[in-house]
């Protein structure tokens, strides 16, 4: 029997404490540690739940199966009646989708979208397994790879970008693997250009440049021209992003005035930049992600909305916060749809024939978005006192 499928190995690949496994099972760190180490046979009554915790965090079925085994033989009790079923269980993994996303704690629409599609697909009957890159793309590649190891049915990528120097490039090498494979990939984000995508793929979401004219077109129209941008953190690969509310100004005849921009920080306490354009602007554009630091900025500066400063975002009333008295105006983004749409997309593409089946796009425009609560919500007519205001620093 291999000695990688032995307690220890698999607790060291999978990243899990020996503590963690301690407390969840009630028993000391010193057990575990005798149980790794192979002093100490680990107890019949503990291989089912130590099974559960393996599998819970995402160990292949063929290593739980071959630890399964490794424990029985340490009791004399053949297992190959066991192994057996555990091998043929191992296919139903081929119902089983990952869904990974980018950032939780960051996670502004692609919450919703994930837990959506979640549902959708676990509707039709398929199991889902949903992982967290918490901003790592090394992340991003080792589950891929996990999926891949799990032969799982398909995946689906919410809000995940690809990395510098060339994000399109990182993110088609990240997915290639799958698509080597014959595991179909869905990505399911806003665009604002065209990637190509090869067999076996798929893309949807929103027109980001769309989106971003509606807020543009409707701050200009209630007479604002001092518009500042916030933006999320200030992470390369995301900056693509933005270039559709750079181009929407433009086109409107408005030129982007760096010293309206603030990137949100990192830090949640560091509201600097946020708080300085907010002293220099009368109306703000801000994304889902950076709502809250957006209140906390307003906060500390004693200003509001939409009598200070008007504020739009991207929305929609399954993820936009009601902070304070009026709701946030917003662009209502085509949630459901993309939602929905990309759990359709992955279903079509494992039913597809590969030799038939090519790359496909769905991108919900203008037509699919409306401005929410405008004139209930955060935003108003600019005040023009505030136009040259000296920055304090507040």
């Amino acid at each position: 029997m291999d000695p990688s499928y032995a307690l220890g190995p698999l607790l060291k690949a999978l990243f899990i404490s020996r503590a963690s496994v301690a407390r969840e099972l009630g028993v000391s760190v010193q057990t575990i540690h005798n149980w790794c180490s192979g002093r100490v046979e680990v107890p019949p009554r503990q291989v089912g739940r130590l099974v559960t915790i393996l599998r819970d965090r995402g160990a292949p079925s063929a290593s739980v199966a071959e630890f399964v085994q490794r424990e029985l033989e340490a009791y004399g009790i053949d297992p190959s009646l066991l192994v057996e079923s555990a091998r043929v269980r191992e296919g139903l993994n081929a119902s089983t989708v990952m869904i990974i996303t980018w950032n939780l704690a960051h996670a502004g629409a692609f919450e919703a979208i994930a837990r959506l599609c979640r549902q959708t697909l676990e509707h039709a009957g398929v199991e889902c397994l949903h992982v967290d890159c918490g901003g790592e793309h090394r992340l991003k590649r080792s589950y891929i790879r996990q999926a891949l190891s799990m032969s799982c049915l398909g995946v689906v990528l919410v809000g995940v970008p690809g990395d510098v120097p060339d994000p399109d490039d990182e993110l088609l090498s990240a997915i290639a693997p799958a698509i080597e494979a014959g595991v179909p990939v869905v990505l399911a984000m806003p665009w604002a250009n065209s990637l190509p995508l090869p067999r076996g793929a798929a893309a949807i979401g929103w027109d980001i440049d769309a989106a971003a004219g509606m807020a543009i077109d409707f701050l200009v129209e209630s007479g604002h021209e001092e518009i500042g941008i916030f933006r999320g953190p200030n992470d390369p690969a995301h900056v693509r992003r933005y270039q559709g509310m750079d181009a929407a100004l433009q086109r409107r005849g408005i030129t982007p005035r760096p010293d309206l921009v603030a990137w949100a920080s990192d830090e949640p306490d560091d509201l600097s930049d946020l708080t300085r354009v907010l002293h220099e602007a009368t109306a703000i554009v801000a994304p889902p992600s950076v709502l809250w630091a957006t209140a906390r900025a307003f906060y500390n500066t004693a200003l509001q909305w939409p009598e200070d400063v008007s504020v739009v975002t991207m929305g929609n009333s399954l993820f936009t916060p009601k902070m304070g008295r009026r709701p946030f105006t917003y662009v209502t983004l085509p949630i459901g749809k993309v939602s929905r749409g990309a759990a359709h997309l992955l279903i079509s593409l494992t039913e597809a024939a590969s030799t038939s089946y090519g790359q496909e796009y769905v991108i919900y425009g203008a037509s699919s978005m409306s401005i929410a609560h405008p004139e209930d919500g955060s935003t108003g007519p600019p005040m023009r006192e505030l136009r040259g205001a000296v920055y304090t620093g507040r």
